[in-house]
């Protein structure tokens, strides 16, 4: 059959290959938290654009896995950044964040420095990662709508600013993205390649 979806094609315009990257685990990363990422900023555009309801409903639970997602990668990229190692295999984000936090974030001088000067943002970050965490504590709320017995996650109202969680999704993307210009010395401070 020659219409096959995952075959070699050498056509840049009309394909992603998937071999360019994969032996950079950082590059990796950096690159599948963007494609994430920027994917759900696009529908959200989309559906700001329309804002009809059935436009607003057809990306409600694409556009909230894929910040997930993106959030879930992220902290884990960041921990390989430091450590060379990706922290306890885990899609619980408080639990990934407070890794992150307790091994990196509250080690580095910089990031303590930072706080000190802007207390609020590391409440901030994590109140918005928990609100992820809370809504989709097993990675499948925003993949499956109902658990494995077919009962809906949501029985009752529930809404979804698209503004506002895209605004959110930006604070975590901008405060992880410092992280990576701190001098990795101030991040190496208890000698972080032997954990």
């Amino acid at each position: 059959m020659n219409n096959k979806i995952f075959k070699a094609n050498w056509n840049p315009s009309t394909s992603w290959h998937f071999w360019w990257q994969w032996d950079d685990k950082m590059l990796l990363f950096y690159w599948l938290k963007e494609w994430y990422k920027n994917s759900a900023d696009k529908l959200v555009d989309i559906a700001l654009e329309d804002w009809w309801a059935i436009t607003l409903d057809t990306f409600v639970f694409p556009i909230a896995f894929l910040y997930r997602h993106y959030i879930e990668i992220e902290i884990k990229r960041l921990y390989y950044y430091v450590f060379w190692k990706f922290p306890k295999q885990s899609h619980n984000l408080q639990e990934l964040f407070n890794i992150l936090k307790i091994d990196i974030l509250d080690k580095s001088e910089t990031i303590l420095n930072l706080i000190k000067h802007n207390p609020e943002i590391i409440s901030e970050i994590k109140s918005i990662i928990s609100e992820f965490h809370e809504m989709d504590e097993k990675w499948d709320v925003f993949k499956y709508l109902t658990d494995k017995n077919y009962k809906p996650y949501f029985e009752e109202f529930e809404y979804i600013n698209y503004p506002q969680i895209k605004e959110s999704i930006d604070k975590i993307y901008n405060f992880f993205s410092y992280i990576v210009y701190i001098p990795i010395e101030d991040l190496w401070i208890f000698d972080n390649l032997k954990k």
